[in-house]
């Protein structure tokens, strides 16, 4: 292959590398997500309290 394809196809990669990890950040730390995480430790947290165990 000619160094031109290399550099071409390298970029090609890299640039998709980073829109899917730029993707992939955004679906995980989106808001539902989060949203989710937050109810998930204040039931938890109620449940303790509930057993009469002490919040952390």
């Amino acid at each position: 292959m000619e160094l031109r394809l290399v550099a071409a196809y390298s970029l090609m990669l890299v640039m998709t590398l980073l829109v899917a990890g730029f993707i992939a950040y955004r679906i995980y730390h989106g808001h539902a997500r989060s949203y989710r995480r937050r109810l998930r430790k204040e039931a938890r947290i109620q449940a303790g309290r509930h057993r009469g165990e002490p919040h952390p």
